[in-house]
């Protein structure tokens, strides 16, 4: 959102408790936000997040249950197979 009155692009809360936004050069106040807008803002990063959690998660939960051998099974197997050839 840019001040229609000198272009500037930086917006800047009147008061720290304040919501009303004022263009930081000229001081035009700027329309507010409707409190939809910027939930929808907050619901669309939450949406994104929550994709990410499950890709992860899916990924994870495949990883585990895959079925190759672990370390201890290839070791014990290879203890076995350096036996003597005669036996």
């Amino acid at each position: 959102m840019a001040c229609q009155r000198c272009g500037c692009r930086i917006p800047a809360r009147l008061h720290p408790r304040s919501s009303l936004l004022v263009c930081a050069d000229c001081g035009t106040a700027l329309p507010s936000v409707s409190f939809a807008e910027r939930r929808n803002g907050w619901l669309g990063v939450a949406a994104v997040g929550g994709a990410a959690l499950l890709t992860a998660g899916v990924m994870i939960a495949s990883a585990l249950s895959l079925d190759t051998p672990t370390l201890a099974d290839r070791q014990a197997e290879a203890r076995v197979s350096d036996g003597p050839a005669g036996e």
